[in-house]
Parts: structure tokens; C-alpha cells; sequence
């Protein structure tokens, strides 16, 4: 995963230790390491160890771009034949497409970008987490959620989920629940000019 988008790193990892470790084993089969604390040696190492009472183990190096070019380097007989019962994350805040490291990830991994959102896209992000919330939500309360919050994910989500707990099942969510829920603006939006 590469990316500046903290909320949307964090919502991925969620989902790889959902799918990837068993709860009841995850003291044994689940390791987080700082690529700018450790070293590859320690990375395949631990890649490299079979999961214990489990299918699979879940090996999440975050800063793997503060790892040494010549740390990537070493790292790259490992991706080439990388342990089946290990599922290696690395976390990038910025790639550096010129390393080898890196264009060998493109060919042989999966890269899951994780960029901080356009405006025109935080409409059609509100309306798909809403969706995950079992949330109905009218345009204009997308709009004006949109224009209050701005690209804040983890504050955009934090002002789903309460809404979601305050609209009752079977009701669309309005732009005056939203008001409710937000409590006042800190800068006037385009809906309190027009309506």
C-alpha cells in the first residue's frame, strides 16, 4: 500500500487481519515492524516462520520506503519467491518508481493506492460508506456533508456513524440531521447561502 490517506491505510489493514489471521491465533501469527527500526534480515525472517495453529500469518511493515536501497535490495529474493503461508504488507507513503524495489513490487504484488481524495470524489465516498452503514442519505445532505467536512475521511466517517445511530432504519437522512448531529459550522457552506 502506498499513500498519504491515513484513514483509508488503516481501513485496509482492518480488512487484512480480518480475512488474513484468526482471531484466537493472532498473538502468534501477526507482527507489525517500522521499516526504519528494522532490517530486512528481520522481514524475511518472520516472513519466513510458519504460522502457528493457523493458515496464514500477517507480516505488516509500515515505512517500508525508510528502508535502506540497499535493506529493499535484500529484500528482493524474498518477493521473488515469497512464503505462501505469509502475507507480506508494506506501507509506503511515497514509491519511488526508479528503485528496483519498487518496480519489482509492481510486477509481483498487488499495489493498493491510498491517496488522499479529489473533491469530486468525496461525494461518491460518503454515499458508498453510508451504503457500508446501512445508511440512507439524501443528495443534499451528501452535498452538505461534503462541503462541512471537506476531504477528512476519519472525520467523515465519525459523522456517518453518528448519523447512522441517530436516523431511525427506513428514513433518509436530511440536511437538517446532519446539522443536528454536526452541531455548528465552522465556515458558512453553499447550502446555508442558498437555502
Amino acid at each position: 500500500m502506498y499513500g498519504e490517506e491515513e484513514f483509508l491505510i488503516q481501513e485496509a489493514l482492518e480488512t487484512f487481519k480480518s480475512f488474513a489471521v484468526q482471531p484466537e491465533a493472532k498473538d502468534f501469527n501477526f507482527e507489525i515492524l517500522n521499516g526504519d527500526e528494522t532490517s530486512a534480515k528481520k522481514i524475511v525472517e518472520i516472513a519466513e516462520t510458519l504460522p502457528v495453529f493457523s493458515e496464514r500469518r500477517l507480516l505488516i511493515v509500515k515505512r517500508s520506503d525508510a528502508l535502506a536501497t540497499n535493506q529493499q535490495e535484500t529484500l528482493l529474493p524474498y518477493l521473488a519467491e515469497p512464503c505462501a503461508t505469509t502475507c507480506l504488507v508494506l506501507i509506503a507513503e511515497k514509491m519511488d518508481q526508479r528503485k528496483k524495489f519498487f518496480q519489482t513490487l509492481k510486477t509481483r504484488a498487488e499495489l493498493i493506492p491510498c491517496q488522499p481524495l479529489k473533491e469530486p470524489q468525496i461525494p461518491e465516498w460518503i454515499k458508498q460508506k453510508a451504503r457500508h452503514l446501512n445508511l440512507a442519505i439524501t443528495e443534499e445532505a451528501v452535498g452538505y456533508l461534503a462541503d462541512c467536512i471537506g476531504p477528512d475521511l476519519m472525520l467523515l466517517a465519525n459523522e456517518l456513524t453518528k448519523l447512522s445511530l441517530s436516523v431511525d432504519q427506513g428514513r433518509s437522512a436530511q440536511i437538517q440531521d446532519l446539522r443536528a448531529v454536526i452541531g455548528p459550522q465552522q465556515t458558512p457552506s453553499v447550502f446555508d447561502l442558498t437555502h
